[in-house]
């Protein structure tokens, strides 16, 4: 379903897009544009994924509790990295709307905050 995707990250900014939703068996999948990148976060009950391809490839997984990876790709100037990220706190809510998540990690000891909110748009038929 077509949604709008409201991005707010830790320093308050708030981006806004427009993007795909679909509900999953215990989860959800949201694709959408962030910054001229096209972006994918899936849930599946207990891990998110975050993928980025464009400009930035990025690719994250949060597991709540445990420490894990993310692959980085300045795509322009071919330089690459692995960062950990610790996954302090990551929850999603569902409703016949759409879904919420807030995501709070530690990447590479600086503290993060990422919320995103999915609302699905009625189309006029």
């Amino acid at each position: 379903m077509k949604c709008k995707v409201t991005i707010t990250g830790a320093d308050g900014k708030v981006h806004c897009s427009s993007g795909e939703y679909r509900a999953t068996c215990g989860g959800c999948l949201l694709e959408y544009v962030y910054e001229g990148d096209r972006c994918e976060l899936s849930y599946d009950g207990n891990i998110f994924k975050q993928k980025r391809r464009g400009k930035f490839d990025v690719d994250m997984v949060f597991a709540e509790g445990a420490e894990t990876l993310c692959d980085f790709k300045y795509v322009a100037l071919g330089l690459e990295c692995k960062l950990k990220i610790f996954t302090e706190k990551a929850n999603c809510k569902f409703d016949g709307c759409g879904c919420e998540t807030e995501i709070f990690y530690l990447l590479e000891g600086t503290v993060n905050t990422v919320c995103i909110k999915a609302e699905t748009i009625k189309e006029i038929k």
